[in-house]
């Protein structure tokens, strides 16, 4: 009789097998649970959402998912009972194991046609986003974004207390407005250019003034306008009329001689080491694209313009020689030859060698420096966006940020830049326009222009 016994190795394979195919199966279980149910939920953001929906409002919403994707994004504008839709975006399910939807959403949406029926006062934005996991009974993750907004239909409104009848090409003009709530921007936009308001008298009576400017070349004041716009938007706009007085033109013939070109050229090489070419084409390329340059700094520099008035009465002039005007158009010529045209934008006044430089009015320094064509200069702002500017000076005795009077002394006069011999260039600019400076020099246009209109509409 046989004794059978069973092997061992083959008992404990055939145990093995099942328990290798059940740890498999549980693998496999887990890997697609968390294909299928992952559980990241998306990200939802307003990004500079507004706390105020005015009529000109749009929102912009973003929505992510990392995981299965983007199944749906849905907002809805919300006020008591009231409720409107404002966006609902859904997305095909693109396959089951890998992303099923997009990553990424982003969507503006003008606000303005869904306000029927909305009252202005607090309302509620609410988005939603959902993934395409299978968590939450099949309904996937979920991202609820609420916000408080506050609507607000109503423009501000404008009351015109003084506008400027007479302007010439040049110029300068006020104009005083009184304004119902307070606004995030207000001013007056003349042609291209736009010049901000400030609190008159301390802002009392909610009274507002711009001072702003005419290029010197307008032709007419074309369509102007004061304006105001709130923190929703909402832009309130009462028209300007004023005319256009008509200004003679100057015109004024330089002779650009070899040896101002050999005095000046390695000056402006030093600051310019891009320039090329012979001496007229250099001469060319600072007359006229660093000359450009220059202004566009100034009119940058005079925008950090303090919103309160520092100046008090007419600008002092300085005492000497008047050597070129305001907007007087320039030829120049090398050897016999047309080279170039250029309009000067101040007033050159001349007296000795080095003669101390003082301030015009009351202000404070905004800029010291070298500034191309211009040279050695100063720039002192006066408030509300009215700054001076003094030029081709030897030396600056101030820097920015010191208090002046019109006893300071800003430096003294010389002949850096584009400057043939000692003198003063001075300018004076409105909101970053070069204006003609022999209108603040003069105290019957200043009681004219400001002081009698300010007295009138502070009553």
């Amino acid at each position: 009789m046989h004794d059978y016994q069973s092997s061992p190795g083959r008992s404990s394979g055939v145990l093995l097998l099942p328990i290798l195919l059940l740890l498999v199966l549980l693998a496999g279980g887990v890997v697609l649970y968390r294909l299928l149910f992952e559980g990241t939920a998306p990200l939802v953001a307003l990004p500079q959402a507004p706390s105020h929906l005015g009529a000109r409002s749009d929102l912009t919403i973003e929505a992510r998912d990392t995981g299965k994707g983007l199944r749906q994004v849905r907002a809805v504008l919300r006020q008591q009972q009231k409720e409107v839709e404002l966006l609902s975006q859904t997305f095909p399910r693109g396959n089951w194991f890998g992303q099923a939807g997009p990553p990424d959403f982003n969507g503006t949406i003008p606000l303005a046609p869904h306000f029927k029926g909305f009252r202005d006062g607090e309302a509620n934005i609410e988005v939603r986003a959902t993934d395409f996991s299978l968590r939450g009974m099949l309904r996937g993750n979920e991202t609820i974004l609420t916000r408080t907004v506050l609507i607000d239909t109503k423009p501000p409104q404008l009351t015109l207390r003084h506008a400027q009848r007479y302007v010439t090409p040049g110029g300068s003009g006020v104009v005083i407005y009184q304004l119902d709530e307070p606004v995030e921007r207000h001013g007056a936009q003349v042609r291209d250019h736009f010049f901000p308001g400030y609190p008159l008298m301390d802002g009392r009576n909610d009274l507002q003034i711009a001072l702003f400017a005419l290029d010197w070349d307008a032709p007419e004041t074309g369509k102007s306008w004061i304006e105001a716009v709130d923190i929703a938007g909402n832009r309130g706009r009462v028209d300007l009329v004023m005319t256009v007085k008509k200004r003679n033109t100057v015109e004024d013939s330089i002779n650009i001689s070899d040896n101002f070109l050999a005095t000046k050229l390695p000056e402006f090489q030093e600051h310019y080491p891009e320039m090329s070419g012979t001496a007229a084409e250099r001469f060319h390329f600072v007359n006229n694209e660093v000359r450009t340059r220059n202004n566009t700094q100034f009119a940058e520099i005079s925008t950090k313009s303090v919103p309160r008035r520092l100046w008090r009465d007419h600008f002092h002039r300085m005492f000497g020689s008047p050597k070129a005007g305001f907007a007087d158009v320039r030829s120049y010529f090398y050897n016999g030859h047309y080279i170039d045209r250029q309009v000067h934008l101040g007033v050159d006044i001349a007296s000795t060698a080095n003669v101390p430089i003082k301030a015009a009015n009351h202000g404070q320094v905004l800029f010291t420096g070298y500034v191309g064509i211009y040279g050695n200069t100063v720039v002192l702002d006066h408030g509300q966006g009215l700054c001076s500017l003094y030029s081709h000076l030897q030396r600056i005795d101030v820097s920015p940020g010191q208090e002046v009077t019109p006893e300071s002394v800003l430096g003294a006069s010389g002949t850096s830049g584009m400057a043939g011999g000692d003198h003063l260039h001075f300018s004076v600019l409105v909101g970053g326009v070069f204006v003609n400076p022999v209108e603040w020099w003069d105290q019957h246009w200043i009681e004219v222009n400001y002081n009698g209109p300010v007295a009138d509409a502070s009553r």
